[in-house]
């Protein structure tokens, strides 16, 4: 049952990781506490919910940086973050480099 609470939770984060997730809302999708809610998910991946979450739009700000046309800023809010200077921060953090680093590998449009 455990397992199965944690892949719900996992499967709801993956599908609205771009907006603001609360232990509420995970709590809402298995029919339990909050609290238990946040508990089951660090024990079952060991990780926060906030870290996954982080962890799931970085993943795809460094495909958009590499692969589309949009700005740092741009990608910051698409992927919820609603200040551009805490993204970057939480960016360096979890990747070790900056995104501008990413924007130099970002592949030439096509003509």
């Amino acid at each position: 049952m455990k397992h199965r609470h944690a892949e719900q939770m996992k499967s709801y984060l993956r599908n609205h990781y771009r907006s603001r997730v609360t232990k509420e809302d995970l709590a809402a999708v298995i029919g339990k506490s909050p609290n238990y809610a946040a508990v089951l998910f660090s024990e079952m991946t060991g990780q926060t919910i906030s870290d996954y979450t982080h962890g799931l739009r970085i993943k795809t700000a460094i495909y958009l940086l590499r692969h589309s046309g949009l700005t740092v800023a741009d990608i910051a809010e698409q992927l919820g973050y609603c200040d551009a200077s805490y993204f970057h921060k939480t960016f360096k953090r979890l990747t070790g480099v900056s995104p501008s680093e990413y924007l130099k590998e970002r592949e030439a449009p096509l003509l």
